[in-house]
């Protein structure tokens, strides 16, 4: 998963100290690095577990902790 906010000016391939919860729960199964200077990529230690977040909840919330940045999340199914 990737997060881009074009107001972020981050050094690239530096690992983002961060909490993530999804619906109430947190999820700590996941690592999380700057991409390009304004994106970061969140990586699950588990594919299956990120995969089967949005059943457990519609809404995810992901914090930096030492950058002050909070992105809240909203999952959607896509039907093919």
């Amino acid at each position: 998963m990737m997060l881009k906010d074009s107001n972020l000016n981050l050094p690239e391939g530096q690992p983002v100290e961060a909490t993530l919860k999804v619906g109430d729960e947190p999820f700590s199964a996941f690592s999380a690095h700057v991409l390009g200077h304004d994106e970061i990529s969140i990586f699950s230690q588990h594919g299956a577990a990120l995969t089967a977040a949005p059943e457990r909840g519609a809404r995810a919330t992901f914090k930096a902790t030492s950058k002050q940045l909070e992105f809240p999340l909203q999952f959607r199914t896509t039907l093919c």
